[in-house]
């Protein structure tokens, strides 16, 4: 079993060898160029502790849990020559123990891929160890045009908590460290137009983690094109059409630039063979002082369910599956601020609201800075709302009714620790 499984990552890794080499092959007659080194080790250790039934179920509630979580990356640019960059992020990280319910590290994850840079040295449900190469891009710049191939971050539209449009890579509102999206395979071709506009063309790989080149199909695929340009000096508009999991999407941005508050929004209307449905969020952020920072936004999907009993049903679907849909209702709203206490301490945090449950959820966080070198921060995620029932038929299995969305939340404890160099 160990020679069978040495001899795959082998394979891996030969074939992950030959696809670096054809991006590097072109800069190779440029030696004298310039190597940017940096990277960073991230820990995380994380405490759950499960939500209490509503009703009474004794010895049906699982005890507390812990897991930890550390992440090497090695950051390395390579510029051979002006109009080249190659950039390489190869990723270390070991899980030990249970990954939290409803808490994402950030780090780890399973992205999907099309081009073999990924394997677990380790995988079993107490421990893993997983090797990755988070980006591996090679970037030409011509004149205005600028043409990215290989794996790389993908990021449209403006929502921070809530993000309709940020179909490609997103990130879970719930994520602790989200400096760095996972990387995705694409072909990417940016024109730039000016100061501020650009337009840009996608073709990217969702297929799930782990599916080869020999399992591509076009339903995996992502195609976008998006342009971006202002009007005025204060407002910037953006629209957005894709082809995504085979369904065509349509959506706009802006965002308008008022002084002390800016205002934005993001709009995406998906057809799909059910009929269409529409996701929206409208925000606003405001600095009060240079030491305080307060963003608000509301968030409408009419796909939601619009009750409670319906959520377990809303979780099994393709969408929440694959990552592209989060909440399970309709109708949010999310308050996201930070304060400076002192230069080195920051009391941040943000709370997302269930309009219809309806129910809360509460992720504060503070944060201790050295300078540019290390950061420890200490946090929490708790829901409050309706809690779980859970009833015991006498024949059959248990069964679970959710009694609001956020107050199904397990209480979760976090301390993070981030050195970089």
């Amino acid at each position: 079993m160990a020679t069978s499984r040495a001899m795959s990552g082998a394979k891996a890794l030969a074939r992950s060898s030959l696809w670096l080499a054809l991006l590097v092959h072109p800069s190779l007659a440029s030696a004298r160029s310039a190597l940017d080194t940096t990277g960073h080790l991230k820990l995380f250790s994380l405490g759950t502790f499960p939500a209490p039934y509503e009703n009474e179920v004794p010895g049906a509630l699982l005890g507390a849990s812990g897991s930890s979580v550390a992440d090497g990356r090695l950051k390395l640019v390579w510029r051979p020559r002006r109009a080249l960059r190659l950039e390489l992020h190869p990723t270390l990280t070991m899980t030990q123990g249970q990954a939290s319910l409803g808490l994402d590290t950030g780090v780890a994850r399973r992205a999907d891929e099309l081009l073999p840079l990924s394997y677990d040295w380790v995988d079993d449900p107490q421990l893993s160890l997983r090797a990755r190469l988070d980006r591996a891009s090679l970037r030409w710049d011509i004149h205005r045009l600028r043409l990215t191939l290989g794996r790389q971050p993908v990021t449209f539209g403006k929502g921070r908590a809530f993000t309709p449009l940020d179909l490609v890579a997103p990130f879970a509102p719930t994520t602790i460290d989200n400096s760095y999206k996972a990387g995705v395979d694409a072909l990417r071709l940016d024109w730039f137009q000016g100061m501020s506009s650009r337009i840009t063309l996608l073709g990217a790989y969702l297929a799930q983690a782990g599916e080869r080149f020999d399992a591509f199909a076009w339903r995996d695929a992502a195609f976008v094109a998006h342009g971006k340009g202002s009007v005025g000096d204060a407002l910037e508009v953006e629209g957005f059409a894709g082809w995504l999991f085979d369904e065509p999407v349509l959506g706009v941005s802006m965002f308008y630039d008022g002084g002390s508050i800016g205002t934005y929004g993001d709009l995406n209307w998906t057809h799909t063979d059910a009929g269409a449905f529409v996701r929206s969020v409208l925000g606003a952020q405001y600095k009060p002082t240079a030491k305080t920072f307060i963003n608000i936004e509301l968030y409408v999907q009419t796909l939601g369910a619009s009750a409670p009993d319906d959520y377990l049903t809303q979780l099994a679907g393709e969408r929440y599956q694959r990552g592209e849909l989060v909440q399970l209702g309709r109708l949010y709203g999310a308050i996201i601020g930070s304060y400076q206490l002192a230069p080195l301490w920051t009391l941040g945090g943000a709370v997302l609201v269930n309009a219809e449950d309806p129910s809360v959820m509460a992720m504060p966080s503070l944060t201790w800075s050295a300078g540019d070198q290390a950061t420890l921060s200490l946090g929490a995620l708790a829901g409050l709302g309706r809690r779980p029932t859970l009833s015991l038929p006498p024949t059959g299995p248990a069964q679970l009714a959710l009694g609001s969305e956020y107050g199904s939340v397990p209480l979760t404890v976090y301390v993070q620790g981030a050195f970089f160099f």
